[in-house]
């Protein structure tokens, strides 16, 4: 898990970086793994693009780079911190409570949190999430 914190770290620390958004691969909402397997379902067909560049050997923690365009996500959280580079999007809770998120923020989920997020614009995130089970992400080789 260090080796995945430490990786968060350095994405924050270059997240600035002109190559970084360079670097993601595009990725189409249709092609994603099916919503009981992600946890979530995205409603709308956004521009979505992303990277994982660090997974640790058990696949239960994974440390990306994701950009997603307007659209609404509904669905349960893997424990999740994300870093908002760019965008903005508000957030529901089955409660009824709302939140926002906007470029600048830290975000933090518990495993099996749920909302409904509505992306406003497109954001850029650097995000590190574990999970009891298996994550189903693979690193991202590089072209």
């Amino acid at each position: 898990m260090q080796d995945g914190l430490n990786a968060f770290h350095n994405s924050i620390i270059h997240a600035h970086h002109a190559d970084l958004a360079k670097s993601l691969v595009p990725v189409r909402a249709a092609d994603l793994p099916p919503p009981e397997v992600l946890g979530f379902r995205i409603i709308g067909d956004p521009e979505m693009a992303m990277r994982v560049i660090w997974m640790s050997d058990d696949k239960r923690s994974a440390m990306m780079i994701e950009r997603c365009g307007p659209c609404t996500i509904v669905g349960r959280h893997f424990n999740d911190v994300f870093y908002l580079l760019e965008g903005r999007w508000t957030g529901k809770r089955p409660d009824g409570t709302t939140y926002e998120a906007r470029a600048g923020d830290f975000v933090c989920f518990t495993e099996g949190d749920m909302d409904e997020c509505v992306v406003h614009e497109t954001f850029l995130k650097c995000s590190f999430y574990t999970s009891a089970k298996p994550l189903p992400f693979e690193v991202t080789p590089l072209a």
